[in-house]
């Protein structure tokens, strides 16, 4: 386990300008967040029901009378719907564009085809209405990401800093895989539906024109991933890009783990009446250990003022760069305790933080002292007290082995003098 010191030593910390959350602005962040039901975890999954009750009637109703080949008009508004809570979960600003699109097609339809089948006026009452809420609730997030910000800056003061580095190996690659990985998927899909296109317009006029709906099927989850991961990569490299401008806020957090591995931010190190406000998940890449020397020597002045700490039950003290807001990767420089304790260092985390809210940590209590010092202590306070029980045990055992000898000394010896006389031990009997 790692031993995160519990405050950062002198140094770290720029000298001048730099303010500590707080609770009452951490507060007033806190505030700024969507209501529950739009946001990205619980949204996506209530609008994702909404796209599958909203297509049903749809799909049952087929395609009009007399129509044959493939049907092309439809289909881009239908893979923007079945990508809607994808990109609502991920791509908020994507979400937006497309529910609008969605909305005004879906409602000029319904103008459109009023005389219609009744199931196809429902279900493209259902698109109308799920994009709709789509919009509402992407353009809540938009907001709250902007006034987070806002409040953020507000907190942190007109003060700004370099950031330190040099930065960890995962922020300079950070979204070029998915961006990759998207193109491809997209090239892949689009491929796809290129040959069908082709091929329903080589046979256009025939007898029985081409059946393009399987290249539809198969393109549309390649072109939803694909598009998911390329705007997820494109947003993650813009927010490492911020990270790169000649002076960014700081501001002074706490930092505790949870047992899902998350690292949540709190307005102070110090303060139990802060909450949990925002995660970042940290991969071996998004870590730099050692980055510079900050205190060395067990001396007892040191180990009071910055004791390790169990960070699963307390946060410790870190310098936040960056604004702390959905989207956003910031840099944490924060100070760790070596293997043997005679050192501290600073280390340092770029990482993107998540729009996660269930974050399972309780109130806590700070311990006050070094939390590697204390399981050691109690670690060898329990190896005394086996070995005490084992010293124990085998003195009992000595003790019993001591009276079945005597006892079964006992038991062989002479019983009496014998008939015969008086030498020697002949028997108990008389013969």
């Amino acid at each position: 386990m790692t031993a995160y010191a519990k405050h950062v030593p002198s140094g770290v910390i720029p000298a001048t300008g730099v303010r500590t959350w707080g609770v009452p602005a951490s507060e007033s962040w806190l505030k700024e967040r969507v209501p529950l039901f739009f946001a990205p975890g619980g949204g996506s999954w209530a609008l994702a029901v909404l796209v599958v009750v909203s297509l049903l009637p749809i799909a049952w109703t087929g395609a009009p009378e007399g129509a044959v080949g493939t049907a092309w008009r439809a289909y881009p508004m239908t893979l923007l719907l079945v990508a809607l809570p994808i990109w609502f979960r991920y791509l908020p600003g994507a979400a937006a564009v497309s529910a609008a699109l969605i909305a005004l097609e879906s409602g000029a339809a319904l103008v459109v085809r009023g005389t219609g089948a009744a199931r196809t006026r429902v279900g493209l009452g259902l698109v109308c209405l799920a994009a709709l809420w789509a919009l509402v609730g992407a353009l809540l997030r938009l907001r709250a990401r902007r006034r987070q910000a806002e409040r953020a800056l507000a907190a942190a003061g007109p003060a700004r800093f370099p950031v330190p580095g040099p930065l960890p190996d995962g922020h300079g690659r950070r979204g070029i895989p998915a961006i990759l990985f998207g193109v491809f998927l997209c090239l892949a899909g689009g491929a796809v539906l290129l040959d069908g296109l082709v091929r329903d317009f080589g046979t256009h006029g025939e007898a029985v024109p081409y059946d393009a709906v399987g290249r539809q099927w198969t393109a549309a989850p390649l072109l939803v991933l694909g598009s998911t991961l390329l705007g997820r990569g494109g947003s993650a490299d813009r927010a490492a890009r911020r990270l790169r401008d000649v002076g960014l806020p700081a501001m002074v957090v706490g930092v505790r783990i949870s047992r899902s591995g998350h690292h949540w931010l709190y307005p102070d190190a110090d303060e139990t009446a802060g909450r949990p406000l925002i995660a970042f998940r940290a991969r071996g890449v998004d870590t730099r250990a050692e980055v510079r020397m900050l205190a060395g020597g067990p001396t007892a002045g040191t180990r009071r003022a910055l004791h390790d700490v169990d960070a699963h039950g307390e946060p410790f003290e870190a310098v936040l760069y960056g604004v702390p807001r959905e989207g956003s990767e910031v840099v944490l420089e924060y100070a760790v305790h070596d293997g043997r304790g005679s050192r501290i260092s600073s280390w340092l985390t770029a990482a993107v933080l998540l729009p996660r809210r269930r974050h399972g940590l309780d109130r806590w209590i700070p311990a006050g002292v070094s939390h590697r010092e204390s399981t050691e202590r109690m670690r060898a306070r329990a190896e005394e007290r086996r070995r005490e029980q084992a010293r124990l045990r085998t003195e009992k055992e000595k003790e019993k082995t001591g009276r079945d000898r005597r006892t079964n000394e006992t038991a062989g010896g002479c019983g009496g003098t014998g008939c015969g006389g008086d030498g020697g031990c002949g028997g108990c009997g008389c013969g």
